[in-house]
């Protein structure tokens, strides 16, 4: 799991072409923890490592909005119909190449996450990933996130979380 983080770490600073160092130090702060399973309780330094990611993106680029389907993706420029497996279609917001696989009638190509069952879509996602896409969209506005992911394991998460602040 910090393999992944390292890598966010380092294209987001390639992509900004600065050093973040409050991310840097979050992220080393997981490093201290005795236990990897130690992050999943202490879930919220996800959340503020990608929200120095996220402010030093819109530092570098104001009208940066993150695609809902991974905010490594190409800004979110365009609007596009997506309907989740046993839900209802919506509009969200997403880069261009996923609203031309949603327009094409095919799946978006989400983030994939590690879980118990193998790396699934993060619609699908955790309660780690939820404190994680907060804080890649906290500067920009939940709004586009809870919108796109209502009636989804994900979109559950996100309404309990922001619900309890």
């Amino acid at each position: 799991m910090m393999d992944t983080y390292d890598r966010e770490l380092e294209e987001a600073e390639g992509a900004v072409g600065a050093e973040i160092p409050a991310a840097r130090l979050h992220r080393d702060q997981w490093r201290a923890l005795e236990e990897p399973a130690d992050l999943h309780l202490k879930s919220g330094l996800v959340e503020l490592f990608a929200a120095e990611i996220a402010v030093a993106r819109l530092r570098h680029d104001p009208d940066h909005r993150p695609c809902v389907f991974d905010p490594y993706h190409p800004p979110a420029s365009r609007q596009a119909v997506w309907r989740p497996a046993d839900a209802a279609p919506r509009p969200v917001a997403c880069c261009p190449a996923d609203a031309a696989l949603l327009n094409a009638g095919k799946p978006p190509a989400a983030r994939k996450t590690p879980s118990l069952d193998g790396m699934t879509p993060l619609w699908d996602g955790t309660e780690t990933d939820a404190y994680w896409l907060l804080g890649h969209h906290a500067m920009t506005g939940t709004a586009p996130l809870t919108s796109a992911y209502q009636q989804t394991p994900m979109g559950r998460t996100l309404a309990r979380l922001l619900h309890h602040r």
